[in-house]
């Protein structure tokens, strides 16, 4: 089609009349040729249909007689026969009882056997259905007959014949055809070469002319041609055509100079209107803000602006009185409909304009869209709103946290020194319950504050490695008491396959099984709580899996129409005995939001007064890539020792991991070891990546998408540019088999998973440069802080903080200590921060600093001797003091 554009006229139309003459002549010839086909089919057809029914009435006596010799002789007599080659006779259980071969020697068994052949009508069953048929197959014509003798069927009679000689006049006649057709066509093709050129050269003429006029921009030019034609006419309307061209370019060019820069290229809509509300004009930008293709379209579409445009009527109304009673309208304001009835803000400013007579022509103005400013300002209002809410609630919940806190804690601390002294028993009791009902406070203002944290979307779920036993070993620790003192039995049920790690919140998963097993232990009065741990990897390389929690218990029960009410916030199950149960029906409600947030499902399971079954359910826990043992490829003399002391010089290591929170988790510890870390997500990338950055280490994993770790690593170490740098895998197991895919991949060395700090330490140091941090740069960390210098202001408070540490801090460190619980001590890290902080005492701030650190980064091999340090720094600081070195409780 587009080559057809780039013809001139004159080769379109001899193109034209070609196809049409072609298409003419093609199309009777094909009739003639297919006419002709068929009757010499027919014809062939006839000839053996006469010849088959001549023989096949000579054969009825031979079958009905059961004489083959005979039925033999009369099938010789199709001999004579040019086109039939073998015939076969069939008696009337269709078995051959005579059959025919063209010269073919009657005692020749060979030749006998090859003239019988297959034949496709009586093997379709047509020899039932009619006394004659045929079939062009192949190169031959089948031809089929009953044999009947007084209407009784006696056998049928198969022909072959070859329809070479009718292939053979089909060819000549197809010949033959062709050449009178080409001819024709060459004819035609003379004929309209010569007779074009009536049409072709006025219209080439008028098409240069036109072309003259465009490039020259003159109108003045007229055309001449004598003719009565449709060709005349055109030269005829083309110069009036010219003239009313020429007559308007003098107007436009009057009126485009005062209105074309205005009206064409204005921000706002432009817009004339009648009286009535039709738009008599409008500009590009007043099409676009009512979302019309264009101005012409609005002007056939819009013919009563105060119905069509305006979404309130009354504001159509309003709008008219101003313009009517001030003469004009100054940024009227009002909601109107686009094209596809969407509804827009507009701000329209308006005049009327008369004539000499001060008869209302019509009204002119402008339009601005003003619904993205109409949008900012709800939005600022909303969010202001908002903010000052959130903010409202920000400062009631901490003042409210504060003011409550401050109080408790000395309630709390004084009754504890006051058990102490007390002898009086019902004293104690007294004093028991104001503990008790301060815990409980303390307890509703952190599940309140928890509450607030999760709907205002403040409430962070940080994923960390962590050890999913430690925390069952503190649950197990925390309720062990509780449930003696019950007579209640705690069983623990944990999957002996579950890793070592996991990759969760351990804050958040500590404070959801606290909250199941605290319900379990208060509504369970005789029996035995049950805590059980499934796990299932769903991926072959362990990295992920679906964890599953169950707290099963012997407990009063939940009725099955109390069972999800009892998740909403500040709703217990009716007829629950306030008084002997107590809580404030927030316990579940956050624990269901703390498992949503954290991707998972709580369900529970219960009768009335045969217990409950609460099952948490996370489908989707990564495996952290963190911790064995054993590494064979480890360099001599890089035992797994005081890691602390070593330090790496600025490296960049490329890290490839298709999960992401294993590259997260590996960016962090490179991070914290002073190297630069760049993330590949497959083996591909990480070829691309490696070619690019030239890094000093690769860390591959070995199961990835696209291309796994072993190809990606055998490219690396076969290109001469890469070869150099060290290649680490990562595996999920170290099985022999795999051991020796990973030494033919020629890796450097391997980790398995999950990775131990040291043993990616260990593996650093084999390939990276590094130094050792001298002792007494660690001893001045560490150790050596008594001779620390304090100011004179400092030193006289140091008494009254050796007090406080003493008094205050001391027994909350043991049960810290012993407990082990991260938020904990993630807290008491904070506070002594803070008090080293207000004391301006350094060694304290940096001690604070440094657990707050550890627990942070999950350092388990550093936070707990940073812990234990504790009484050794209220030695130093006693020290300072002027004290004793001895701890002052000895």
């Amino acid at each position: 089609m587009n080559l057809l554009r780039r013809f001139s006229i004159k080769n379109k139309l001899i193109l034209i009349i070609l196809i049409v003459t072609f298409l003419a002549i093609g199309s009777g010839f094909t009739f003639m040729i297919l006419h002709n086909i068929h009757s010499l089919k027919t014809d062939m057809v006839n000839s053996i249909q006469s010849t088959i029914e001549a023989i096949s009435g000579h054969c009825a006596i031979p079958l009905q007689l059961n004489y083959k010799d005979s039925a033999e002789l009369e099938l010789k007599k199709l001999q004579p026969v040019p086109q039939i080659v073998s015939a076969i006779l069939y008696d009337k259980d269709s078995n051959i009882f005579a059959d025919y071969k063209k010269n073919a020697n009657n005692n020749n068994t060979r030749a006998k056997k090859e003239s019988i052949f297959n034949c496709p009508l009586h093997s379709s069953g047509h020899s039932s259905a009619e006394d004659f048929s045929f079939l062009f197959k192949g190169n031959y014509l089948y031809a089929h007959r009953l044999v009947t003798l007084e209407q009784e069927k006696l056998g049928c009679l198969c022909v072959r014949a070859s329809i070479g000689m009718l292939k053979q006049k089909i060819r000549n006649y197809l010949f033959t055809m062709l050449v009178v057709m080409g001819a024709l066509v060459l004819l035609s093709y003379l004929l309209a070469y010569g007779l074009q050129t009536i049409i072709s050269r006025p219209i080439l003429k008028l098409a240069g002319v036109s072309k003259s006029i465009s490039e020259k921009q003159d109108y003045s030019v007229r055309v001449e041609w004598k003719s009565t034609d449709e060709i005349g006419v055109l030269f005829d309307e083309f110069n009036h055509m010219l003239e009313q061209i020429q007559l308007r370019e003098i107007e436009r060019d009057k009126a485009e100079k005062k209105y074309r820069k205005i009206f064409e290229n204005a921000a706002n809509g432009i817009f004339q209107l009648s009286p009535q509300g039709r738009v008599l004009t409008a500009n590009p930008a007043f099409a676009r803000i009512l979302g019309y293709d264009s101005p012409q379209e609005v002007l056939q579409c819009l013919t009563n602006v105060g119905e069509q445009l305006f979404v309130d009527s009354e504001k159509a109304n309003e709008a008219r009185n101003i313009l009517e009673e001030k003469g004009f309208l100054r940024a009227f304001e009002f909601e109107a409909y686009r094209k596809d009835r969407s509804i827009i803000h507009l701000s329209q400013t308006a005049h009327p304009v008369y004539d000499e007579n001060q008869n209302l022509l019509y009204f002119e103005g402008e339009l601005e869209d003003i619904t993205q400013k109409k949008r900012m300002e709800e939005l600022k209002i909303a969010k202001d709103a908002a903010e000052a809410a959130s903010l409202a609630k920000s400062e009631f919940l901490a003042n409210m946290s504060h003011e409550i806190r401050t109080p408790m804690n000395a309630i709390l601390g004084f009754s504890e020194l006051l058990g102490k002294e007390m002898t009086d028993q019902k004293h104690k009791d007294y004093l028991k319950t104001i503990t008790s009902s301060g815990q409980t406070l303390l307890s509703l203002i952190d599940d309140i504050l928890d509450l607030s944290k999760i709907e205002a979307g403040k409430m962070e779920i940080k994923y960390q490695p962590i050890s999913p036993y430690s925390i069952f070993d503190d649950i197990k620790g925390i309720f062990s008491q509780k449930m003696k003192q019950k007579g209640l039995d705690f069983v623990m049920e944990i999957d002996p396959n579950l890793p070592d790690e996991l990759l969760l919140d351990e804050v958040r998963l500590r404070q959801i099984l606290f909250n199941l097993v605290g319900n379990a232990v208060k509504f369970t009065h005789k029996g035995y709580i049950k805590l059980s741990v499934h796990k299932s990897f769903t991926k072959d390389d362990q990295s992920k899996l679906k964890l599953v929690f169950t707290v099963e218990d012997t407990g009063i029960g939940i009725p099955e129409d109390q069972q999800a009410l009892i998740f909403d916030a500040f709703r217990q199950q009716d007829n629950q005995d306030a008084f002997q149960y107590g809580g404030t029906g927030l316990g579940l409600s956050i624990t269901r939001r703390l498992v949503e947030m954290m991707g998972g499902m709580i369900s529970v399971e219960s009768k009335w007064g045969k217990g409950s079954i609460f099952r948490v359910e996370f489908p989707d826990v990564d495996v952290p890539s963190i911790f064995p043992v054993d590494d064979p490829y480890r360099a001599p003399g890089t035992p797994f020792a005081d890691f602390e002391s070593i330090q790496f010089q600025e490296s960049l290591v490329l890290v490839t991991d298709d999960v992401e929170s294993n590259r997260r988790l590996m960016r962090e510890f490179l991070q914290s070891l002073n190297i630069s870390s760049l993330e590949a997500e497959n083996g591909e990338q990480a070829v691309r990546y490696a070619r690019e950055y030239k890094p000093h280490l690769v860390i591959m994993d070995i199961r990835m998408p696209v291309m796994d770790g072993y190809e990606a690593t055998r490219i690396i170490k076969g290109d001469d540019e890469l070869k150099h740098i060290p290649v680490v895998v990562l595996t999920a197991s170290a099985m022999k088999d795999q051991e020796k895919e990973i030494k033919k991949a020629n890796c450097d060395g391997y980790l398995t998973k999950p990775i131990k700090r040291s043993e990616l330490i260990a593996q650093l140091m084999r390939f990276l440069p590094y130094s050792a941090i001298e002792e007494k740069e660690k001893a001045v960390e560490t150790g050596a802080r008594e001779q620390e210098i304090v100011s004179r202001e400092t030193a006289a408070r140091l008494p009254e903080l050796l007090d406080i540490l003493e008094n205050q801090y001391r027994e909350k460190w043991k049960w810290i200590s012993d407990v082990f619980v991260i938020g904990d001590i993630e807290a008491f890290a904070g506070e002594i921060k803070n008090l080293g902080s207000q004391y301006n005492l350094k060694i304290l701030t940096d001690w604070g600093d440094r657990l707050f650190r550890e627990i942070q980064s999950y350092d388990m091999e550093n936070a707990p001797v940073t812990l234990e340090y504790f009484p050794e720094l209220i030695k130093e600081i006693a020290a300072l003091a002027g004290g004793k070195k001895e701890d002052r409780h000895e």
